[in-house]
């Protein structure tokens, strides 16, 4: 019993202490931008229950993930990832801050390429955007948005973001810092702000960019997919320039955000559920 409790006691510090690592200064970041987003707002603020549903939420799916890579899901991944023939040749590690600085923004940019696809195709695939919906629900988008993704977006990320990144520039294609350049700067883009970064904003993805993204109209939301760079939605077609004089609701046509724990983990099974219903019905 005692060799038993203390295996309980390991996988609860390496869990802490990891989620400590991942989590805490993205969600710094996201306390600092809601408390500067509630004074000029583009759309009314978001209920301070709402931001601690899904900072709580956020918890949950890196529990979920972190305990997911104990589990047999972690072993496929591994052997996904594992040595092999690459398509192109792997990334030598870097033994200076310039190689450094050159890998973490080869990741971004890897990344974000993939990433794209990947959201294109939560968007065109009922199956997929059961998923995704989640995400899009919120009426009142804020910084802590970017914390509201479904637990099974996880491996859907795995699988056709990180998976792919792994194979085409090596095993460790996110360097942490990569990780939370991309996390912080998620924050940035979902907050409750009327920013455009100016030209800057031509390279990276701003708030008013990505609020266009969120809106409840779909022939508006099923454009500016790229989560980083605008340059994927210019070279494939779905780029839509924001019009800072546009007023954007955002969330989803007819659907009422989730709004509690159970609800939310099983979302998915319910859509799916509907729409083997209304399949079968047709039939």
């Amino acid at each position: 019993m005692s060799h038993w409790l203390h295996s309980i006691d390991v996988w609860l510090y390496q869990l802490l202490s990891q989620m400590w690592h991942l989590y805490a200064p993205i969600g710094a970041v996201v306390l600092a931008l809601t408390l500067i987003e509630r004074h000029h707002p583009v759309e009314p603020v978001q209920p301070w229950r709402t931001l601690r549903f899904n900072l709580a939420w956020h918890t949950l799916v890196l529990t979920l993930y972190l305990a997911s890579s104990w589990t047999i899901w972690g072993d496929v991944i591994v052997w996904l990832t594992g040595p092999g023939p690459a398509l192109f040749a792997r990334l030598p590690a870097p033994d200076s801050i310039t190689g450094e600085i050159a890998r973490t923004a080869l990741a971004i940019v890897v990344y974000d390429f993939f990433s794209y696809w990947a959201h294109r195709l939560q968007h065109a695939s009922g199956v997929f955007w059961a998923v995704h919906q989640f995400h899009h629900e919120e009426r009142s988008m804020s910084s802590a948005s970017s914390l509201r993704a479904h637990w099974l977006n996880v491996p859907f990320t795995q699988i056709f973001v990180l998976v792919p990144m792994m194979w085409l520039i090596g095993l460790d294609a996110m360097p942490y810092a990569a990780f939370l350049f991309i996390g912080i700067f998620s924050a940035l883009s979902h907050s409750n702000m009327n920013v455009s970064f100016g030209a800057v904003g031509r390279i990276l993805v701003s708030p008013r960019y990505h609020r266009l993204h969120h809106a409840r109209a779909r022939h508006l939301h099923d454009h500016n997919f790229a989560a980083l760079l605008p340059l994927w939605d210019h070279l494939f077609g779905t780029y839509l320039p924001p019009d800072p004089a546009r007023q954007i609701q955002t969330g989803v046509e007819g659907v009422v955000p989730t709004s509690t724990y159970g609800s939310a983990l099983l979302q998915p099974i319910a859509i799916w559920h509907q729409m083997l219903r209304r399949r079968a019905a047709r039939v």
